[in-house]
């Protein structure tokens, strides 16, 4: 019965890790990271987060000298201030890969349309306003559509055949012509019907419709039920964290981008929720991996704890995850489930009441996670609540986890004995 529960699980987490528009989404936001890192890094560079009350001569000398040089601030402006472009195109060089149809021209296609969207002439300049976060969902959309499109004409040989005598390398771009303009026509065909009924553009329209959703998100309760969700998810074997992120990765990266646009203005953050919330302060299993250390007896979890403690300080947890392990262990589901809720709604109340900054910076897998926090929200009082919430975290684990370790003791010394 067990086995047949598993099995249903995992094939219910492979058919929605594996539906393709989510996985395509998931694919290209992880592609855009680096962009993203270069471009909060130039931010910080050029807009450094000192502030003009502080009396430090040389760090206001610095200060000044960053503000004077705005070519510091250019990383800034072509990856964050064009966030709408990247994503289209890894949008669409993922989902094109997925379908395997033509990744180049896909990609091709699916810019074009977002730019003819997104970046109409004003007065006959072409304005790079809207093509930061604003479009970011209308350039998901066009690019996902775009590439469909282009699939299905291809797939009905709506397409220039060429004679076999031409390379492969010319006949290729040339029977995808048609296709290629009809798609594109298609996109702005769709954005003038959608001015002239509703008096909006598809970015108008995609951003009110997406605003709710945005703010609803960047609730105490929404960080909760993501925590809350994600860990259940897990504790069933489907990989919750890729699957919830999958879905909010788009809302989670807006809002990073909306911050980030609103430091580089200097004006008040909108936005608390953010993949810094929920990787950097969420995910860690280190408070698990101290209390196996620290304080358990059996083989079993004292050695897991060894090696899994540097890896889950670095935000790794699998070697915890797995090896506890975590998946239908009903020993240590309620502190499991309390620890990543507690996590998250945390830093969610400290940046909401100002003990801690907002985000500006996304999170980095693979840093300490104290200097990781740090780092997110520019903020070196992040470091101490950590250390108070890992703290709180460990204590709540321990009556579960001693439980669960006497277990453990008692099968490793039948084990032993037979």
């Amino acid at each position: 019965m067990g086995t047949t529960f598993e099995e249903r699980m995992g094939n219910l987490s492979q058919k929605i890790t594996s539906q393709r528009h989510l996985k395509t989404i998931k694919e290209a936001f992880v592609m855009t990271v680096p962009l993203t890192l270069v471009g909060s890094i130039s931010l910080l560079i050029g807009l450094p987060p000192i502030p003009a009350t502080v009396k430090n001569e040389t760090l206001l000398a610095v200060k000044a000298w960053c503000n004077s040089n705005v070519g510091l601030l250019l990383p800034y402006q072509m990856t964050i201030g064009l966030f709408g472009l990247w994503a289209t195109l890894a949008i669409a060089y993922c989902h094109a890969k997925n379908m395997k149809t033509n990744i180049l021209l896909s990609c091709l296609i699916a810019c074009t349309g977002y730019l003819c969207v997104a970046a109409r002439p004003v007065e006959g300049v072409m304005s790079m306003a809207g093509l930061g976060s604003v479009s970011l969902f209308a350039g998901m959309l066009i690019a996902i559509f775009s590439v469909e499109m282009y699939h299905f004409l291809l797939k009905h040989n709506i397409k220039i055949k060429m004679p076999a005598s031409v390379p492969p390398n010319v006949s290729a771009p040339l029977e995808g012509m048609i296709a290629c303009g009809l798609v594109i026509v298609a996109v702005v065909a769709i954005n003038e019907i959608l001015i002239i009924i509703s008096g909006n553009d598809l970015v108008r329209l995609t951003t009110a419709i997406f605003s709710p959703l945005v703010a609803t998100s960047d609730t105490l309760l929404a960080v909760i039920l993501v925590c809350f969700l994600a860990r259940l998810l897990w504790f069933f074997g489907i990989h919750g964290t890729s699957i919830v992120m999958g879905i909010l990765s788009p809302i989670l990266m807006s809002n990073l981008i909306a911050n980030q646009a609103a430091y580089a203005a200097g004006e008040p953050l909108p936005y608390i929720f953010s993949n810094a919330v929920i990787v950097t302060w969420g995910l860690s299993l280190f408070p698990l991996a101290i209390g196996m250390v620290f304080f358990c007896k059996s083989s079993q979890l004292r050695t897991l704890g060894k090696i899994g403690i540097i890896p889950s300080f670095l935000g790794i947890g699998e070697p915890i995850q797995f090896g506890t392990p975590l998946i239908l262990n009903f020993d240590l589901l309620i502190p499991n489930l309390f620890h990543f809720m507690f996590n998250g709604a945390v830093p969610y109340l400290c940046m909401k009441y100002g003990l801690l900054n907002k985000p500006i910076m996304d999170s980095t897998l693979g840093m300490p996670t104290i200097i990781n926090v740090c780092l997110t929200s520019m903020d070196i009082r992040a470091a101490l609540i950590w250390v108070i919430v890992i703290a709180v975290d460990t204590v709540v684990y321990l009556p579960f986890l001693k439980k669960y370790d006497k277990r453990l003791i008692a099968e490793e010394a039948a084990f032993s004995e037979a």
